[in-house]
């Protein structure tokens, strides 16, 4: 999601009709979401933060976007993002809570006072975030976040630089709004260190280089006990205010025109349907995109569905043609709606055109422009058997006959059978440390991440099927093997015994006679995870004072259908905490975390996590040789114990 700068109402390519729309967006629509749902409205739906002790929260409903004032508002900090999956990772600034956090179709993102996708986002600064509970009544659905300069940006408030003392890491300033030419408030501080980047007119400059009078908007870091971190970032003057903002919008336009403008179906009948198109608070991108030269009415355009996260199949071969035949206001006095809403004719109905079905719309020349080698490569649906990663498989949960943890929340789990195997995505999967072991080797205890609950194990006997997917680097059919397996460590076959203790692993769970999630199928660590998924960790940047690494998790390069190299898409980024206790591999030594290089590739092994702490880094493996090397001892190290177990059993 991004665009170019807003365009004049007297834009030549807007018809009367798309005018009348801009306009009453422009009577309608605040200068951020975050102000224009600052005042209670006794006439508003409002059961947000708002809402008194007797009425219960607003929970969002399929089809329907959340009025405004129905959220709960929050200032966080970014650990973690999954860009295909549209989900992360916050800590909640007030609490010190970590939000485990997932964004429905229609949640809007801001960064720079203008559109975005969760991939624009850095991590580590400061955000405003609202939240809405999901199913269970958790404040887990993030429907709306924006940084520090788009605070500040939509209320037309700048900081004035009243004094420079960087030598003591700090900036004097005030708040000041602009257009009123008067200062808001007393002098503060805003803290500056070696990492603070400076930018004036499209160049970074030094912190040295501002000046008294200068007008800063900043992003700032996470905040803490102490107070609010180091700026991260500073732009200084509004050319650069502008300049940033405008870039921004840039972004969010290519991206909208490469993945198509996302909405849902209002309503269908047997040859038409009316779709509601989504944006964030900042419309100007969508409006830029949506024009009378780009879409005309009376003309084609191009429809393709689209699951939860917005991923298309194959929007090249997979959509169909629709005509445009009139373009209609929808409400603007809520969160994600874009305000356009399209009445079209396909020319086949899909059966994702059912009222709430999700789909992207496209200009009817934007699919044929993206040539041979797909630039969604890792992140659309279509091509994942290229990819050969499960980390980007879409399970339907309509194609089970229980209930799945996507899914069917209206079946019962899968009852164990004795001496059956647990078919696969019949599990429920926690992730939790392990903290002991039974003597037998049979079962142990765990404590589960985020609730700290401890929970008492036994492994199935049957044990729980593992799925490997092959990773040829080319194109090719998949090739999945299945295998029964019930423990994995480093990538191999392995017991209990072999898994340290305070191991982070992932349990998939069946019940017991009493119904309780106890009977583990599968375990496994973090490190076979990611080797299964063929997902790997790149070092973005070393923060080894603060004890942290900033990776980006990204698939390994392939030829595609046309035998050219692709680089998938990244697939996310996280902030990993290390301290001296981490281990470091490479090769077949160890080395020290001061070793540790940008670029570097990583697997890891965790710690658990606790409702406050996001665990630490117990070991890094860098490089393929380090990988392979480690799986492969584990691999000696279990045949050793089957051959010994064989040989200690009696002869028949």
């Amino acid at each position: 999601m991004r665009g170019a700068p807003a365009r004049t109402l007297h834009c030549p390519h807007l018809s009367p009709l798309r005018l009348a729309v801009l306009l009453w967006w422009l009577g309608m629509v605040a200068p951020c979401a975050a102000e224009s749902a600052a005042t209670a409205d006794a006439r508003s739906p409002a059961r947000g933060d708002i809402a008194t002790a007797s009425t219960p929260p607003y929970r969002p409903k399929a089809g329907e976007f959340p009025p405004f004032h129905t959220e709960h508002r929050t200032e966080g900090t970014l650990l973690a993002v999954d860009y295909v999956h549209r989900t992360g990772v916050l800590r909640d600034d007030g609490t010190g809570d970590l939000v485990d956090f997932s964004m429905p179709p229609f949640a809007g993102v801001r960064y720079l006072n203008a559109q975005a996708d969760l991939r624009d986002i850095p991590l580590g600064i400061n955000l405003s975030v609202f939240l809405h509970p999901d199913d269970s009544g958790a404040f887990t659905q993030v429907t709306w976040l924006c940084d520090d300069f788009t605070s500040m940006a939509a209320r037309n408030a700048t900081y004035h630089l009243d004094g420079s003392k960087v030598g003591e890491g700090m900036l004097i300033a005030s708040l000041q709004y602009p257009g009123r030419h008067e200062i808001a408030s007393g002098s503060q501080k805003l803290l500056v260190d070696a990492r603070t980047r400076v930018w004036k007119d499209g160049k970074q400059i030094t912190l040295g280089e501002l000046v008294v009078g200068d007008a800063l908007l900043v992003n700032r870091g996470a905040r803490t006990a102490a107070g609010m971190g180091p700026c991260v970032d500073i732009w200084v003057g509004a050319d650069t205010h502008q300049r940033a903002t405008a870039g921004q919008r840039a972004r969010q336009r290519d991206s909208l025109k490469l993945r198509g403008l996302p909405g849902w179906v209002d309503s269908d009948d047997d040859t038409h349907i009316v779709i509601t198109l989504f944006s964030s608070e900042d419309r100007s991108v969508v409006q830029s995109l949506f024009t009378d030269k780009e879409f005309p009415v009376g003309k084609d355009l191009y429809v393709a569905t689209t699951n939860r996260e917005l991923r298309t199949y194959d929007a090249n071969v997979d959509g169909v043609r629709a005509q445009l035949l009139r373009i209609e206001s929808a409400p603007l006095d809520c969160y994600g709606s874009s305000g356009i809403r399209l009445v079209l004719k396909p020319n086949e109905m899909l059966e994702g055109f059912r009222p709430g079905g999700l789909l992207r719309i496209f200009n009817a020349e934007w699919p044929v422009k993206k040539g041979p080698a797909d630039p969604l490569f890792g992140e659309a649906l279509g091509n994942y058997h290229l990819v050969h990663s499960p980390e980007i498989l879409d399970p339907l949960a309509h194609e089970f006959p229980f209930r799945t943890d996507f899914g069917n929340e209206q079946m019962p789990w899968y009852q164990l059978q004795t001496g059956v195997t647990p078919p696969p995505f019949s599990e429920h999967l926690v992730l939790g440390e392990l903290v002991k072991v039974d003597a037998n080797g049979h079962g142990g205890q765990f404590r589960s991440d985020r609730s700290g609950d401890l929970v008492d194990f036994n492994l199935l006997p049957q044990g729980g099927i593992l799925q490997r997917v092959a990773y040829n680097r080319v194109a090719s059919p998949v090739r999945i093997t299945e295998s029964v397996s019930s423990v994995l460590y480093l990538d191999a076959d392995a017991t209990l015994a072999d898994i340290p203790l305070g191991t982070r692993c992932r349990f998939q769970l069946y019940q017991d006679g009493m119904h309780a999630f106890t009977q583990v199928g599968l375990m496994m660590d973090e490190f076979t995870r990611l080797a299964l998924n063929h997902v790997l960790y790149r070092i973005e940047d070393l923060r080894l004072d603060a004890g942290r690494l900033h990776i980006v998790r990204h698939l390994p390069q392939v030829k595609n259908y046309h035998e050219d190299i692709a680089t998938p898409l990244d697939l996310g980024r996280a902030e990993l905490d290390v301290d001296a206790r981490t281990r470091v591999w490479k090769g077949a030594k160890q080395i020290g975390l001061a070793d540790l290089a940008i670029g570097d590739e990583l697997l890891i092994n965790l710690s658990g996590q606790s409702r406050h702490d996001p665990g630490r880094c117990t070991d890094l493996w860098v490089g393929e040789e380090a990988q392979k090397l480690a799986t492969a001892a584990q691999m000696r190290k279990n045949d050793a114990r089957l051959k010994a177990a064989k040989k200690a059993a009696p002869a028949n």
